[in-house]
């Protein structure tokens, strides 16, 4: 009201109390668009969105609280306009708490969500690293059988070294005790 002015009816404060208020629950509705917008961009979780949503309905029902009751402290109101701010503050509690329990529930629902999604990303991150584990043991085992077959191979090739060098000494023995025999048959004939 202008300074000098008549004074302001009941009706008329109660209507700048509601003018007030809605121009600060327009102010949060700028914070809610911009909150929804960091959800889609991915900036924020859905259980920090939900938070947001709780803290921007908190602040909301504050600010319509304050306003109905400040009309009510307004002088020169009818009883039944009184009654009628008494009934709107009783229906704003009960829907407060209800939306409270909802976004609550939404919030449990939505944290449980991304719980599940982090332990299904760690179990899939645990199954690759036990992937990789196994492959690298089947390596591990296919190079011990890669050389045991070489070393058994070397030893086999060993052996048959030592067997042909103690056939050829057989083969030299025979062969000195042949001659022999023979040149003793030479000198008994």
């Amino acid at each position: 009201p202008a300074t000098g002015g008549p004074p302001l009816t009941a009706a008329e404060k109660i209507q700048e109390i509601a003018e007030a208020a809605k121009a600060q629950e327009s102010a949060l509705s700028v914070t809610e668009a911009l909150n929804k917008q960091k959800l889609a961009y991915g900036q924020e979780s859905a259980s920090q969105e939900i938070a947001q949503e709780q803290n921007l309905a908190n602040q909301k029902y504050n600010i319509q609280l304050t306003a109905l009751q400040k009309e009510l402290a307004v002088q020169g109101q009818k009883p039944a306009e009184h009654a009628k701010i008494l009934a709107q503050i009783t229906e704003l509690e009960n829907s407060h708490s209800a939306q409270m329990v909802g976004l609550a529930t939404k919030l449990t629902e939505a944290q449980n969500k991304e719980a599940q999604q982090r332990v299904e990303g760690e179990i899939k991150s645990l199954n690759q690293v036990l992937e990789v584990a196994k492959a690298m043991t089947d390596l591990r085992v296919a190079q011990y059988q890669i050389d045991a077959e070489q070393a058994a191979n070397i030893k086999s090739a060993e052996v048959s070294n030592e067997l042909g060098l103690e056939k050829q000494k057989l083969e030299g023995l025979l062969q000195n005790n042949l001659l022999s025999l023979a040149d003793r048959q030479k000198y008994t004939d």
